[in-house]
This record gives structure tokens, sequence and C-alpha cells, in this order.
């Protein structure tokens, strides 16, 4: 039997501008602003610098880059497809965009996730994942690159483990040990 089997990597934006690039140096009202998608920065200047450290291998293949519509994830793209010479589409989509939270709220931004006493959740997230997975299929692409933000990231990795039937098997301790990418950097995986 022949299947079609897509490799999907995933990998975070990478560092905003300043003051954004700092959590402990900006305030709240700031954080509540980035979270919604109020305030869009860019990505930190010294993207070049950083990029020489990353390994050409990893950027080989691509047939087509995803990324969400926030400005870091496509500028990540931008300067990735330029630094590697990829010359490949670069599509926007919504299901890659980052979990909205509100840091004003008590208590932990995880916990409050998992209860759906956030601005996002953990039931909606899987099921945007599960979306996510049938767009994937439907590129008809063997080779993707999806820029996204680390916390969906985690929610991901989660979901691609297949080490859970459904959300509700997922708990605290699965999403705080779950993936924290670095910037420009993932992990892959295969969907048949």
């Amino acid at each position: 039997i022949i299947t079609n089997t897509m490799k999907v990597t995933f990998i975070r934006h990478y560092k905003l501008e300043a003051p954004f690039d700092k959590k402990e140096t900006i305030n709240q009202e700031q954080l509540v602003r980035l979270s919604r998608g109020v305030v869009d920065p860019s990505i930190n200047q010294d993207v070049k610098e950083y990029l020489k450290t990353l390994d050409e291998r990893e950027f080989k293949g691509f047939e087509l880059v995803l990324t969400s519509s926030t400005k870091r994830t496509k500028e990540s793209a931008v300067v990735i497809k330029d630094r590697f010479n990829l010359n490949i589409p670069l599509i926007e989509s919504n299901l890659l965009k980052e979990c909205v939270w509100n840091p004003k709220l008590g208590g932990s931004r995880v916990q409050r996730f998992i209860d759906s006493t956030d601005l996002s959740n953990l039931k909606d997230t899987w099921n945007r994942t599960m979306q996510l997975e049938t767009y994937l299929k439907s590129l008809n692409k063997k080779i993707v690159l999806c820029i996204t933000h680390s916390f969906f990231m985690q929610i991901v990795y989660l979901y691609f483990s297949k080490k859970f039937s459904n959300y509700t098997e997922i708990s605290y301790e699965n999403i705080k040990g779950s993936f924290h990418g670095e910037y420009l950097k993932g992990f892959a995986v295969k969907i048949i």
C-alpha cells in the first residue's frame, strides 16, 4: 500500500523587537495588548546574526511556508526564505495564530487555558489543530514549513504526539512538559 506522507516542520517565530523582546521589561498593559494582537511588533534586527547559527540542511526541500498573520511570523518567514534561498510561496493562515490570554487574570495561564477561564482554551485550540491537520493535507505538498507561536506549538506537539485521543486527556503537567521552542527552531511531524 502506497501512502502519501507529508513532513511538516513547526518552528517558533524570531524574538520581538524592544521592548517586547523581554517579558520582564514590559508592563502588564503591553502584555495584554500583545496577547490580543492590538500591537503587532516586528522581529528584532539581530535576526541576521542569529540566522548564521542555524543549520542550512534543516531548511532544505520545503515546498511552502505557512505563517500566522502576525508581523513576527511573516517577517521570520521572509528572513528564512532570503537566508536559505527558498523560492517558495508564503501563505498566511489563522490556524497558526497564537493562543490569546489575559495576563491581568490571576493564577496559572496554563490552568486557565485548561479550565476555559481565559481568552483561549484547550478545547478550541485542540479543535483548531485538527482543522490545521485537515488543511495541511489539502495542500497536496510533501514538505511544509509552519512558522507559528510558542504556546500554540505546545498544543500542536501534544496533538501530533498521538498520545492523546482527546483534549480532555491532557493535563497541566502535559502542557508544562510539552515542547518549548527556541527562536526559529522546532519539531517535525509526519502526516499521512
